[in-house]
């Protein structure tokens, strides 16, 4: 299936990533968040990491210490249920265990996601290969029967790719068609009510609503989802060149960019010049907040910090909104900060540890790959 137009190369490692908890170091080990009581019980903090001796996957504490074994091919972060989707290493089927490692759903699917805030999960039946959507218990809400399947949107409608047509459309949770299948691609639905998708005719993005009807014509080779400041980045097909338009499919900003990504909360977006091929940060008239100067970036966080890669050393270090490096450019691969601690690569050994807002490590490089930790409440 086609893929839509993507923005800058991610810097981010591929763990899935949730909300997180500062790691602690043995000095702090009395107040480690790895269990607090909290007023609905005790609260969890683990994170799920690959080990470097035997490739595998478990999950440790703030500490550093497994908790849960690296026995698994593939391991994912626990959600606030307190299931985590886990790669079995014998059979490589899929299952949900919990947070003392115990399945609660046993392997039996080819291919899994995480459950979503509405409480099902997409995954694919290890019998038909094809895919629908479990409950908590395992048990399937909707049937297999598409080639693949995306998250509801607040609207109540999932994109789906038919089994028959291998076109796109969208169901209810029902798994009824809304929208018959009839586009080569198709993105969730925004805020506003419009849905990016990729005309299977014309091979252009446009933008339908509810209905399926196009509120902004399929006229583009590229294009993002509209962000809550109401503006879509879209692909000039003349030029190549990118730039945001309004509801009405109006330019605001004209195409003007090498690449650049949807806007982010703080009112930016990343954006790269076309002469340089150089990174910098751009405001909703256009015009240029932080310069182009590095090799890659990603948005702000909610500390203010934004990772960025230097153009000279191509490692990654955290800039703040001056474009100053707040932690010098040192690590081969790094995420944003989650309450107090961030994941970053040694560039010399290639392994993952977890740095503080200092730049200092609260748990030393040793693993061959990692996520973030995941707070959620105690279920056992």
């Amino acid at each position: 299936m086609q893929k839509f137009f993507r923005l800058f190369p991610i810097l981010l490692m591929v763990s899935i990533l949730l909300s997180g908890c500062q790691a602690s170091t043995d000095a702090d080990a009395s107040d480690s968040t790895q269990a607090k009581e909290t007023t609905s019980g005790t609260s969890l903090c683990l994170a799920a990491v690959k080990s470097a001796d035997n490739n595998l996957y478990g999950y440790i504490d703030a500490k550093g210490t497994y908790v849960i074994e690296p026995e698994y091919a593939a391991a994912g972060d626990f959600d606030d249920n307190g299931l985590a989707l886990v790669k079995e290493n014998d059979s490589f089927l899929y299952g949900f265990i919990n947070e003392k490692g115990e399945y609660a759903i046993e392997p039996q699917f080819v291919d899994a996601v995480e459950f979503s805030d509405n409480g099902l999960a997409i995954a694919q039946d290890s019998k038909s290969k094809l895919v629908g959507y479990i409950d908590e218990s395992g048990s399937y809400v909707i049937k297999p029967q598409f080639n693949w399947a995306g998250d509801f949107s607040d609207n109540g409608l999932a994109p789906v790719v038919d089994s028959k047509t291998e076109l796109i459309g969208y169901i209810d949770k029902t798994g009824e068609y809304i929208i018959k299948p009839q586009f080569a691609d198709a993105r969730y639905f925004a805020a506003n009510g419009l849905a990016l998708v990729l005309d299977a005719e014309t091979e252009l993005y446009g933008f339908i609503d509810m209905t399926g009807k196009y509120i902004i014509e399929a006229e583009f080779t590229g294009a993002l989802d509209f962000a809550d400041n109401g503006l879509a980045l879209v692909m000039d097909p003349e030029t190549g060149l990118v730039g945001f338009i309004d509801e009405s499919g109006s330019f605001v900003i004209e195409p003007q960019f090498a690449n650049a990504n949807s806007f982010d909360d703080n009112g930016w977006a990343l954006a790269q010049d076309p002469e340089s091929q150089l990174i910098g940060y751009i405001n909703e008239s256009g015009a240029y907040e932080i310069k182009p100067m590095f090799a890659n970036a990603n948005n702000f966080d909610k500390n203010g910090w934004a990772l960025a890669q230097d153009k000279e050393s191509e490692l990654i270090g955290f800039i703040d909104d001056t474009g100053k490096y707040v932690i010098e450019a040192q690590y081969a691969n790094a995420s944003s900060f989650k309450n107090g601690s961030a994941l970053v690569q040694d560039p010399d050994t290639g392994l993952y540890g977890y740095i503080d807002e200092t730049g200092a490590y609260l748990i030393d490089p040793q693993f061959a790959d990692a996520s973030f930790f995941a707070i959620f409440n105690s279920s056992l």
